[in-house]
């Protein structure tokens, strides 16, 4: 498992070095973006009925999500989150994680990526990456957030999702404190 972390650690840290992070010129966009993100938006981001949680900074970055899947990271692009629970080792490199806001229509987007996980349990391994989608209006106090939220994802020599088949889970995250530093 050492040598695969080891492996994962250089291909992540180099690609996003390589590539860099290019804007798509619409909207106001946070992650590795940040320029102009709404104050109102700045803070902790709960959903009614999953565990997804978002925090935002002023500027628009999402310094922590916890993850649909349970797990728990400060986000960093290009970084890497090890966890151990139970016998179970658990990498996770990420990738992209952006805000974007549009104010004409009120609609906030979310794009978190799991470039690559590996899980090591301990009669086995699962190894694949996510790329999840929440995108819907903000209400006009501010308060609350509707998502439609979609998941695509690939386990290695286990198939992937259908990005058409995929159908999105509407959220209802509601803003639950609003300093991005008390949580």
């Amino acid at each position: 498992m050492r040598k695969k972390v080891l492996l994962f650690s250089l291909c992540v840290s180099v690609f996003p070095w390589l590539w860099g992070c290019q804007g798509s010129g619409q909207g106001v966009s946070g992650g590795c973006y940040g320029n102009g993100f709404p104050a109102f938006l700045a803070g902790t981001w709960r959903p009614d009925e999953s565990k997804w949680v978002f925090t935002f900074e002023p500027d628009g970055r999402i310094s922590k999500v916890v993850h649909h899947g349970g797990m728990e990271f400060e986000v960093a692009e290009g970084g890497l989150v090890e966890q151990w629970r139970g016998g179970i080792e658990t990498v996770y490199g990420l990738g992209p994680c952006e805000a974007q806001y549009t104010p004409q229509t009120r609609e906030l987007s979310v794009k978190i990526v799991i470039e690559h996980f590996i899980i090591e349990f301990p009669n086995g391994t699962m190894e694949g990456n996510f790329h999840d989608y929440l995108t819907g209006p903000v209400s006009e106090d501010g308060t609350m957030w509707s998502a439609a939220w979609v998941s695509l994802g690939e386990i290695i020599g286990g198939g992937s999702s259908d990005p058409n088949t995929v159908v999105p889970k509407q959220l209802t995250f509601t803003k639950v404190t609003n300093d991005s530093n008390t949580d």
